[in-house]
């Protein structure tokens, strides 16, 4: 047999495409999405729970050509990153929440890096370490996946967000470093800080995730941000104010509609932003106590 090909940044195989959507999904129409939810009750988490759990899963070849659909647009400008101008297709191609790079679909997925802006990854904003692995939906949730540069996503790995005093490492608004201890609410190790654009973007990521996977009753497992799906509350409190500082955008929405068309459900708090202070509570100090009702 001939010899194998050299390692390239592009992958060889075509991309997998999703199995195509409903027409119209259920959860299109938001008013009757939220129809039987009554945010002034106590238990709202609950109700948020049991609205968006049991959503269709994916397969992690899927996510390639979901991401076709999700992360780009042919009418709205992403919050950062240097798709403001329609590709060739007439999209805004991928937007990179670690990078200014705007990437190519399938073209320049990876694939092996060597360096930045070799190719894009899938990156899972809630590390899959922080559950123990592959075993659960939130593998191939597209609510916390979204592409980044594979060399900057191999940096940040599985540390926990926060705002950086001392970068040991930054690219493009990226940085990974020592945490500011007042500023992180009391964490001082290392962690990552991406970009002010995408920092509201990623905490309601999280409040989905808390609430989506929360209720599931996963204890895997205890780390500096998290324990199971609760976020620790200085880790809350970091996101209390990504999320007030970088409101929901038109990007946002739109790839909130988008994924309730691959996978039948939506994260709350980009449609209801208002409910993340129903649910999550400010925290003063590093208390590892999960505050949630």
């Amino acid at each position: 047999s001939p010899p194998p090909s050299p390692p390239s940044p592009r992958p060889s195989p075509p991309p997998t495409s999703p199995t195509p959507p409903p027409a119209t999904a259920p959860c299109s129409d938001t008013s009757a999405y939220y129809a039987a939810v009554d945010a002034s009750q106590s238990d709202l988490k609950q109700q948020l729970y049991n609205l968006i759990k049991g959503h269709k899963v994916a397969s992690y070849g899927e996510i390639w050509g979901a991401f076709d659909s999700t992360d780009t647009s042919e009418s709205v400008i992403p919050d950062s990153g240097g798709c403001t101008q329609p590709g060739a297709d007439g999209d805004h191609d991928l937007p990179d929440i670690y990078s200014n790079k705007c990437w190519e679909e399938f073209s320049e997925q990876c694939g092996q890096y060597s360096q930045e802006g070799d190719c894009y990854n899938r990156e899972h904003s809630w590390p899959k370490s922080w559950w123990g692995g592959d075993k659960i939906p939130a593998y191939t949730d597209l609510h916390h996946l979204y592409p980044t540069d594979g060399k900057v996503n191999s940096k940040r790995s599985n540390y926990p967000f926060c705002k950086v005093a001392t970068a040991s490492y930054h690219y493009e608004g990226s940085k990974l470093g020592s945490c500011d201890a007042v500023a992180s609410y009391g964490f001082s190790g290392t962690g990552f800080e991406l970009k002010d654009e995408w920092k509201g973007n990623i905490a309601r990521s999280y409040f989905y995730m808390a609430t989506r996977y929360g209720g599931d009753g996963y204890t895997c497992c205890d780390k500096e941000a998290v324990s199971g799906f609760d976020i620790k509350p200085w880790q809350v409190s970091l996101l209390l104010d990504w999320h007030a500082a970088d409101p929901v955008s038109d990007w946002e929405r739109e790839r909130n509609s988008d994924i309730c068309a691959h996978q039948l459900n939506r994260n709350p708090f980009v449609d209801h932003p208002e409910w993340v202070a129903k649910i999550f509570k400010k925290a003063e100090g590093a208390s590892k106590t999960p505050v949630f009702r």
